[in-house]
């Protein structure tokens, strides 16, 4: 079956794959925060914790919870956007969520306090505001942002890497 066979296979005896996709985001991030809790119980038990209390041990999800609830709100307010450019929308949720995420595994692995408010966040609001409050077109200011999280993602990704070159004394990418 073809791509465009299967979409229309699903739509026409099941439910669109984007509505599935909307479906999936909660249901995984009920999961995460399962598995979270049980690492925080394991690592208290443990003794390997690195923080004093249960909100500082949750702090990393602030951001997250922020993110996924101005990117899954927006096709709601935003229905008409949302489906007609699925992509664009799954490609800012996928670099800012990528964005979060690998600062959130840097503060953990050199042991820092990570911000409630992430960067990329910043402009993820200030998209949102925009499309959904004020009603500026939100195609257009989707896929500028869209353009914005991957370019944020590419230089967060390009800095961290340099700054790991320069500690460790080594060139990346050489033979």
């Amino acid at each position: 079956m073809t791509p465009v066979g299967l979409k229309n296979f699903f739509a026409d005896n099941f439910i669109p794959l984007n509505h599935i996709m909307y479906l999936l985001l909660p249901v995984g991030m009920l999961g995460s925060l399962g598995l979270s809790c049980l690492n925080v119980h394991l690592a208290i038990k443990a003794g390997t914790h690195k923080q004093n209390t249960w909100l500082e041990m949750f702090r990393p999800w602030v951001p997250y919870f922020i993110l996924n609830f101005l990117l899954c709100s927006f096709p709601v307010f935003c229905t008409d956007t949302y489906m007609s450019h699925p992509r664009i929308w799954t490609i800012a949720y996928g670099f800012t969520f990528s964005n979060v995420v690998c600062r959130l595994m840097i503060n953990q692995m050199s042991s820092t306090r990570c911000n409630l408010i992430e960067p990329p966040l910043i402009p993820l609001f200030l998209m949102w505001f925009l499309s959904v409050v004020v009603g500026v077109n939100p195609g257009n200011v989707l896929t500028l942002y869209s353009v914005f999280s991957m370019c944020s993602f590419f230089h967060y990704a390009y800095v961290v890497i340099n700054d790991l070159c320069d500690h460790l004394n080594i060139c990346a990418f050489s033979i």
